[in-house]
């Protein structure tokens, strides 16, 4: 897999969008199924993967996370936008700086 520098993230060249796993277009897929696509995706050597909080209101984190906990030292996550409430009852969305954020290894 060929690879690029995304700002101090050395990344592979195609990433994994994770939002179909449990949010998006249609109902979401079985959770076995959506971690066989992320351990093929590794096995490929695909290192990028994105996901956000507003995917499934946070089970697509959930399952990302639980997913690809054994890795995460070797993986870039990205999340493109957070969902904030406001007063407990508004509910409005947020780009994060410029619209993309990289979150290094934690």
């Amino acid at each position: 897999m060929k690879t690029r520098q995304l700002g101090p993230f050395q990344v592979s060249a195609i990433g994994l969008g994770c939002m179909n796993f449990s949010h998006g277009y249609g109902p979401p897929i079985p959770d076995e199924q959506s971690q066989a696509v992320m351990h093929q995706a590794l096995d490929r050597g695909i290192t990028l993967f994105d996901t956000a909080l507003l995917y499934g209101s946070g089970l697509n984190e959930t399952l990302v996370g639980r997913t690809l906990k054994a890795v995460r030292r070797e993986i870039t996550l990205c999340e493109a936008a957070r969902r904030l409430l406001r007063g407990g009852a508004s509910l409005a969305w947020s780009l994060r700086e410029r619209g993309n954020i990289v979150y290094p290894p934690v």
